[in-house]
């Protein structure tokens, strides 16, 4: 007598399956945690040794960070300036790439610790296309040797500005101290005070879809006590955000972001608290206690 086979009857196999797609679904939110813990990690790593590099380039320059554009004695929107600078990295493939990022490449060795692993490389070609569209300026058609004069330009790794800017800070004349002048020694706080973030973008909404980042930063003053300086200052908290990446304000400032201290140590921040206003009794006045390397 031929023994009889038993298989899987139907209702078994679709009770299987409907136990494999409930542990999935419960699963799959945890990977995407883990995945996007690895990614924080990564861009927190590449923050510090970005900063690192700065701090070395310091010890080797008279305690100088380098500056922001090419020449030192231009910053955005003036003319005529010595290329590349904040927004625009000229046309020329064979000039100095400078700014801040390519002059600490020496140090690096390596391009890719630029890019947020969260935000993405940057859409080069695209970027240069819609370049009038973002700034109001032509970066004429996209050149690959041209790649470091654009990352320079806007880098997703973006300095404190007045950390590494010689322009005073914008409080009334009459109290203005001596700025740092991208000087390491005539920073008073150098272990509270940021120089760079780790994620940054140029606005919330064309350039964060090409990752295109802003270069230098500053704290976001909309209503604060504290001195005014433009307004966003583009710092993109970009790690679990509680809301996506959408463009409003509420979703760019929901997560996380990487920032580098002057002394090279690294942190994650919500926006409250890296970009708050507190009065400081040593200086008499409301300052940005992360940003301002005065007091």
């Amino acid at each position: 007598m031929v023994p009889r086979r038993r298989g899987f009857t139907l209702i078994e196999l679709l009770v299987v399956i409907a136990i494999i797609a409930i542990l999935t679904a419960f699963l799959f939110p945890v990977f995407a945690k883990i995945r996007g813990e690895a990614r924080k990690a990564t861009c927190l790593s590449n923050t510090r040794q970005v900063a690192t590099a700065a701090l070395m380039y310091a010890q080797d320059y008279d305690e100088r960070f380098p500056r922001l554009d090419n020449n030192g004695q231009c910053d955005w929107g003036e003319a005529p300036c010595s290329l590349p600078d904040v927004a625009n990295p000229g046309t020329d493939p064979n000039a100095s790439p400078a700014m801040f990022w390519n002059v600490i490449q020496p140090y690096l060795k390596n391009r890719q610790l630029g890019y947020c692993p969260e935000i993405g490389k940057t859409d080069w070609p695209a970027a240069v296309a819609h370049a009038d569209e973002l700034f109001g300026l032509s970066w004429g058609g996209y050149d690959p040797r041209m790649e470091d004069h654009y990352y320079g330009a806007v880098a997703q790794m973006a300095v404190n500005r007045y950390v590494i800017d010689d322009r005073p800070l914008s409080i009334p004349v009459s109290t203005i101290l001596e700025p740092s002048r991208s000087n390491y020694a005539a920073i008073r706080r150098p272990s509270e005070v940021i120089l760079l973030v780790g994620d940054s973008v140029w606005d919330n909404d064309l350039s964060t879809r090409l990752a295109l980042g802003n270069t230098n930063v500053w704290p976001d003053n909309t209503d604060s006590q504290c001195f005014q300086d433009w307004n966003q200052g583009w710092t993109w908290y970009v790690h679990h955000p509680d809301k996506g990446r959408g463009g409003s304000r509420e979703a760019v400032e929901s997560g996380l972001a990487n920032a580098a201290f002057c002394d090279g140590h690294v942190k994650a921040f919500k926006h409250t608290n890296l970009e708050r206003c507190e009065f400081s009794l040593v200086a008499n006045r409301w300052i940005y206690p992360n940003w301002d390397p005065r007091y």
